[in-house]
C-alpha cells in the first residue's frame, strides 16, 4: 500500500514498487483511505507520507501496527522537523526515509521495515533515545 496526497508522488512510488515485482494493493492520497485500505486488504507494508489531509502517517503507521493487522510501515517525508522522527518511531513506523532516496535505498527500508528493523535517513536528526509503539 501507498499513501501519499501527492498524485505524482504517489504514483511515483507505486510504479517503482510494481517494476520491482511489488504488488500494490492500493495507492491512495488520504489517512483515512489507507486506515479504511489496511483493515480490507491487510498489506505486508505500507510506504506512508507524513503530512496528509485529515490524519497524519505516523496516525497511519498506529493503525498500522494494531493486533490483527501488522502492517509494517514506512514513513516518507521530504523533510523531518524536530520531533517527527521520534513521532514517528514511537507511532510503529520502524523506518523514516526522504521521498527523494533511490529507488535501491527505498526497497532496502522496506526490506527493514518488514523484518521488524528500524532505520532513519542519514539526512535526518535521529533521536537520542528511541522506542518503539
Amino acid at each position: 500500500m501507498v499513501v501519499d496526497d501527492h498524485g505524482d508522488m504517489l504514483a511515483s512510488i507505486a510504479s517503482v514498487l510494481a517494476h520491482e515485482g511489488f504488488r500494490v494493493v492500493e495507492a491512495v492520497a488520504a489517512g483515512r483511505d489507507a486506515v479504511a485500505g489496511l483493515k480490507t486488504h491487510r498489506p505486508d507494508f505500507a510506504g506512508v507520507d507524513v503530512r496528509l489531509g485529515g490524519i497524519t502517517g505516523s496516525e497511519v503507521a498506529r493503525e498500522a501496527t494494531r493486533p490483527g493487522l501488522d502492517t509494517a510501515s514506512v514513513i516518507l517525508t521530504g523533510e523531518a522537523p524536530p520531533g517527527l522522527v521520534q513521532e514517528a518511531l514511537d507511532s510503529g513506523a520502524g523506518v523514516v526515509v526522504r521521498k527523494s532516496v533511490p529507488p535501491s535505498s527505498l526497497l532496502a527500508a522496506i526490506a527493514t521495515a518488514v523484518h521488524g528493523g528500524i532505520y532513519v535517513d542519514p539526512a535526518f536528526p535521529v533521536p537520542t533515545v528511541g522506542k518503539r509503539g
